[in-house]
């Protein structure tokens, strides 16, 4: 049986690839549903947050895009709130931004996330 940790872990991780598979369709107001859905605990929440920025990005991109949401103040958060998660010893973390912006086509944003956590331990990478 799964513990209920194990069960917040497994769901957040549908969730995340749900919510990628949402980006890459770029069903974005879905997509940002999905992201704010994940746990602020989990070991998804650094790639959340990038995740979440790079749906305010394409926003910002879209003409379709209503000004309902303040693009500017969301892009302020998550960007404070990646810089202080960036700042963690958590490899589990780091390896899923990597993740992340490996699967946007992003490789050098991948690799500095997987150097950070190789750099932390590299025999647990």
């Amino acid at each position: 049986l799964l513990s209920a940790s194990d069960t917040y872990k497994n769901e957040d991780c549908c969730v995340f690839w749900t919510a990628m598979c949402c980006l890459q369709r770029n069903d974005i107001a879905v997509c940002i549903q999905h992201f704010k859905r994940i746990s602020s605990n989990s070991d998804h929440n650094l790639a959340v947050c990038c995740g979440l920025m790079e749906c305010y990005l394409r926003l910002q991109h879209d003409e379709d895009y209503d000004n309902n949401i303040d693009i500017a103040h969301q892009m302020k958060n998550l960007k404070s709130s990646v810089k202080q998660l960036s700042k963690t010893d958590n490899i589990q973390r780091l390896i899923y931004a990597s993740i992340f912006f490996w699967h946007i086509a992003r490789l050098k944003q991948a690799r500095h996330y997987i150097d950070k956590a190789i750099a932390i331990n590299a025999d647990d990478v």
